[in-house]
């Protein structure tokens, strides 16, 4: 079955290119998509109400493929980087029309969790989807107003190379922690990692470490 991503790179460790993202252009996303779930998530409509059709991600085709799962075209790094940095403009913008702008986390992360999903390694089964009562689509990505930002984590390999995988951050609102663990548990190829694990999971980025020093990890 095709990969949600383009491809998977293998790479030696010293030709890895820089892919941190800014420290302050995180930590203002992070704010953003927080004060953005707040305001939106319901627990009585797990299925839409962080699918904000204004927010729509401009890389999620409109029509279904043959087995009626809408397919994301991730693309290039390029690409992958600019929907998301598309999508948290535009959701930022929403938030300074409304008057509910934000660029303060909140402390205990306002009692939700930081979450990888790595989409490249989804079976596309919908057990996840099933699970967290659809919360998780039916490719193992998140509602698209949880992301916070895309980053690249590595894995080791033999001989001193590294597995790069494409990820999405998520901000997990308090009300959905538990259907997400409940989708956690029934996938089948670990999807889905929450960001205080990253250390046990093999995960190797930069990005990571920085959320925990600053005490963003819960």
């Amino acid at each position: 079955m095709m990969s949600a991503y383009s491809s998977i790179t293998v790479i030696h460790e010293r030709q890895k290119m820089d892919t941190t993202p800014d420290r302050m252009e995180l930590r203002r996303r992070l704010a953003e998509t927080i004060a953005w779930c707040r305001l939106h998530a319901s627990i009585d409509n797990p299925q839409d109400c962080l699918r904000t059709p204004s927010l729509r991600p401009s890389n999620l085709r409109t029509e279904p493929n043959e087995w009626g799962y809408f397919e994301y075209d991730w693309g290039t790094l390029e690409k992958q980087r600019a929907v998301v940095s598309a999508l948290a403009e535009k959701r930022a913008a929403l938030l300074r029309e409304a008057n509910t702008y934000s660029a303060v986390i909140p402390p205990d992360l306002a009692g939700g969790r930081l979450l990888i999903a790595s989409p490249e390694d989804s079976l596309w089964c919908g057990a996840s989807r099933i699970e967290s009562l659809d919360f998780i689509g039916d490719s193992d990505i998140l509602p698209w107003d949880t992301w916070v930002m895309y980053l690249q984590v590595t894995r080791p390999l033999e001989h001193g190379r590294t597995h790069t995988l494409s990820c999405i951050l998520c901000w997990i609102p308090p009300e959905f922690i538990e259907l997400v663990k409940k989708g956690m548990e029934v996938d089948p190829v670990g999807c889905f990692s929450w960001a205080t694990e990253y250390k046990s999971t093999n995960y190797n980025a930069p990005l990571l470490q920085q959320l925990k020093t600053a005490g963003l990890l819960r």
